[in-house]
């Protein structure tokens, strides 16, 4: 109404209201719309370059939420130029934080990535200290954990989660501690458990949904296989609920595995191929990446090997080219099995034995992870006739099985046990 009385500054004040009550109830298409408003009106008014700013970020702010990553990139740099001429200096480093998570998740430039956070982390470590540097420590500490370096990971989350509670900033140290959960899951699942249930609590507590739909997913990836579906559903549904496609297509993922692993093979390979679709407009790489794997198990499972492998080849592609070593070490367990399937042993071996070294190289704990793939190495072993070898790796799983108390892997290590006798044809 102010608008058409051509009454601008008013008009303006409505819109920058409008867009900022969108923001906070998740509505991005909103929020969009309402400061893409703000900003023409902001080109024809003599216009404060402080407010140009604010309406620059918060704009490409909403159009990352939406997936529209070359718009958001477009506005944040505008965005950036303006926040250097005025020398605000904790919103450039924040705003160099924004492009760096766009540059390494989307655009898989992991070098320009880097750049854009140290010059954050130079401009904020000479400040005092501020809950921008602790969002940029929890960040690079997620950036270290995809590349697999999971000691800088772990220290750089610990830090977040230090400064964020000096600071009392509680949705920053519920993201750290969910992210904390997922570095640490390789090496002490008990200990992921603990750190995503106390980041789910304080999200809840807080109102930080985005956060709980994170600590939702950690949470159920720490847990049993058979544990998954409660957590997901929740995850999933609060994803959908806040328009977060990231995670949205990455619990999606996540629950089709839980449908798979009952035998509801054809609904999960629906629901997977959903999930790529999403992930493939939003144009995230780890994600397409994680569905293109999860679509190759519903093949493998049904016996179409060749599709199977051609989704598992372009799902590798894009996880070796990205450095992202999640999904590296998903691909090598998904060779491993088709190789398993076609009978080639050896060839199946070489995988599992690729992937313990992945492991050892990123300090993963090797013992630990090799409960996820134990069982398919070894009948490879048994079918090599290399009953040592077999023996072995029984031994370890059978030692871990015993700490983490987990039933499923005890039948799963009996089970082995048994096929190993059975090769020596100790039948009793």
């Amino acid at each position: 109404q102010f608008l058409e009385g051509n009454d601008n500054d008013r008009a303006l004040g409505y819109f920058l209201k409008a867009g900022e009550k969108a923001a906070k109830i998740y509505a991005h298409s909103e929020a969009s719309t309402y400061f893409q408003s703000a900003l023409s009106l902001l080109k024809e008014m003599e216009s404060d370059p402080q407010q140009r700013g604010y309406v620059l970020e918060e704009l490409g702010d909403a159009k990352e939420a939406l997936g529209d990553h070359d718009a958001s990139m477009k506005h944040w740099s505008e965005a950036l130029l303006l926040r250097k001429k005025l020398d605000e200096k904790e919103k450039v480093a924040r705003v160099h934080r924004k492009i760096a998570n766009v540059l390494f998740y989307v655009m898989d430039d992991k070098e320009k990535a880097e750049e854009h956070c140290q010059e954050a982390l130079k401009i904020l470590e000479a400040l005092p200290e501020s809950v921008e540097l602790a969002s940029l420590y929890s960040d690079w500490a997620w950036m270290q954990w995809y590349v697999g370096d999971l000691d800088t990971a772990r220290s750089s989350a610990q830090k977040a989660i230090e400064l964020a509670e000096k600071m009392n900033a509680q949705d920053i140290v519920a993201h750290s501690y969910t992210r904390l959960g997922v570095i640490v899951r390789s090496r002490d699942a008990k200990k992921a458990i603990e750190y995503h249930e106390k980041a789910l609590k304080i999200a809840l507590d807080n109102n930080c949904l985005e956060v709980a739909a994170t600590a939702y997913n950690g949470l159920a990836l720490s847990l049993p296989v058979r544990k998954w579906r409660e957590p997901l559903e929740k995850g999933y549904e609060l994803a959908r609920k806040i328009g977060h496609i990231w995670y949205q297509a990455r619990i999606g993922n996540n629950l089709a595995w839980v449908m798979m692993s009952a035998g509801n093979i054809e609904k999960g390979l629906l629901f997977s191929e959903e999930q790529l679709a999403l992930a493939r407009r939003a144009g995230h790489l780890s994600n397409i990446s994680l569905a293109l794997g999860r679509v190759s198990y519903a093949y493998l499972i049904l016996g179409e090997w060749e599709k199977s492998e051609q989704y598992i080849g372009e799902s590798w592609n894009i996880a070796e080219k990205s450095k992202d070593f999640q999904r590296m070490e998903n691909c090598m367990i998904s060779f491993g099995w088709l190789c398993l399937q076609r009978e080639e042993y050896a060839k199946a071996v070489e995988w599992f034995e690729r992937l313990s070294s992945l492991l050892e190289r990123a300090g993963a704990e090797k013992d630990f992870l090799m409960l996820q793939f134990a069982s398919w190495l070894i009948s490879a072993y048994i079918e090599l006739g290399e009953i040592d070898k077999a023996n072995n790796q029984i031994d370890i799983l059978r030692k871990l099985t015993l700490e983490t108390a987990d039933e499923v892997f005890t039948a799963i290590t009996n089970t082995l046990k048994a096929m190993v006798l059975r090769a020596q044809k100790k039948w009793d």
